[in-house]
């Protein structure tokens, strides 16, 4: 089952581009509904977990390494770590 997102996609990859940065923190929730598992979250039903997989080859294509943050959460609500965007460099 494809739970891809594209027009999330496009939106996330905008939203990176016009940060102009080459590090950017992304809050869980709004990753985790472009990039939806089929398994739920532990702590909300308000959204999945995030497809790992998909999201790590998206990065990929787009020049993005992604990785957990490690600073706390933008939410404190979520007990999910932001994500962290990291570009690659080009060559």
């Amino acid at each position: 089952m494809d739970n891809r997102n594209i027009d999330g996609e496009i939106e996330l990859l905008a939203s990176l581009m016009a940060h102009g940065g080459d590090d950017v923190v992304i809050p869980y929730i709004q990753v985790a509904k472009i990039f939806p598992s089929n398994i739920p979250h532990p702590h909300t039903f308000d959204y999945k977990l995030i497809d790992d997989s998909s999201l790590l080859m998206w990065g990929a294509k787009n020049g993005w390494s992604i990785t957990m943050s490690t600073e706390p959460s933008s939410s404190p609500i979520d007990k999910s770590p932001d994500i962290r965007f990291r570009r690659l460099a080009a060559g």
